[in-house]
Formats: C-alpha cells, structure tokens, sequence
C-alpha cells in the first residue's frame, strides 16, 4: 500500500502483517537509488517544502509463512 500521510499507519490494514506498506518518500528514494528517477531527491524536497513537518521515509514489507514481500528489485550487472 503506497501512502503519504503518516495517519495511515493508525489504520487496521497498516496493522497486518500481510500488507507492505510503503510512503512516498520511501518509494521515490528507492527509485532514485535504482537509477529510474534521476529527480528524486527533488521531488520529496517539492514535497517535504509543502509539508508543515518533513516526511521520512518508512516501509515496512508483508510477511507471511513462505515469503517476505519486496517492491522492486534491484538491477543486477549483465553477466555478459
């Protein structure tokens, strides 16, 4: 679940462990880091300036018996 006000956190569904959770800043970080949004950094700081308090990143990935969610995976170099 992609969010960007923290209050989601209060909700039921932030609560189970089946649901990853993912905000703005957590997801746009990443992207950046991954080399797919060059302007990251920017655009949480166009956000954070209208925000009265900064946003932090936050993710907390699904667990469930077999597997541990993840919402992108990292490029690996071409073997060849």
């Amino acid at each position: 679940m992609l969010f960007e006000d923290p209050d989601v956190l209060e909700l039921r569904i932030a609560k189970l462990k089946d649901v990853h959770l993912l905000n703005t800043t957590a997801w746009l970080t990443t992207l950046h880091e991954a080399g797919e949004l060059p302007e990251g950094k920017e655009l949480i700081a166009q956000i954070n300036a209208a925000r009265a308090t900064p946003l932090d990143g936050y993710e907390k990935p699904a667990r469930t018996k077999k597997l541990r969610s993840q919402w992108l995976k990292r490029r690996t170099p071409d073997a060849g």
